[in-house]
């Protein structure tokens, strides 16, 4: 039963977060909505149903990703669900990436990813109950070819947490 599950979106604002808000709103989940723009946070936000915590946050920054789930904790005193919906490929050949490109990229997609999954695990592991999604590292992967051995990678790294925490060995 998904109603009165708490389910934080990261990338809420982006094409994925918003059609997975918008599905879920209806369906009594309180969602905690978390994306870089405060602007575009809010306008998704006025148009969801139901129970909306907007957190504006930078996931390459392990401080903001933080204080993202202490504002979910406070305000709902629980994480069901993490979703990690964003993602960022450079298309262009590799030859021609630069070094800044690349930062930025595995800044986002690895960094960013594994803080919100260590940060959310952690809580998860106290209630020994929770999920985790990574819808952008599936389709990033079918999208950058030239990168596939880099994001094969990375899904095997975080597919450990993808798991249900539940069925992890809780030490």
């Amino acid at each position: 039963m998904i109603q009165d599950k708490v389910i934080i979106i990261v990338g809420a604002t982006g094409g994925i977060g918003t059609a997975l808000n918008r599905q879920l709103a209806p369906t009594g989940v309180k969602l905690v909505l978390a994306a870089r723009n405060k602007v575009n946070l809010a306008t998704l936000a006025e148009e969801l149903s139901g129970e909306v915590l907007t957190v504006p946050t930078d996931i390459t920054q392990s401080d903001q990703v933080n204080a993202l789930i202490q504002a979910t904790l406070t305000r709902f005193g629980q994480i069901d669900v993490l979703v990690n919906a964003v993602g960022i490929g450079i298309l262009k050949p590799y030859n021609s990436i630069e070094p800044g490109e690349l930062e930025k990229m595995l800044d986002l997609n690895l960094k960013g990813c594994f803080y919100t999954t260590q940060a959310a695990a952690q809580e998860m592991q106290k209630r020994k109950s929770g999920h985790m999604l990574f819808p952008m590292l599936y389709l990033l992967n079918l999208r950058l070819y030239q990168w596939k051995l880099i994001f094969n990678l990375i899904a095997i790294c975080f597919s450990s947490y993808s798991c249900n925490v539940e069925n992890q060995r809780l030490t």
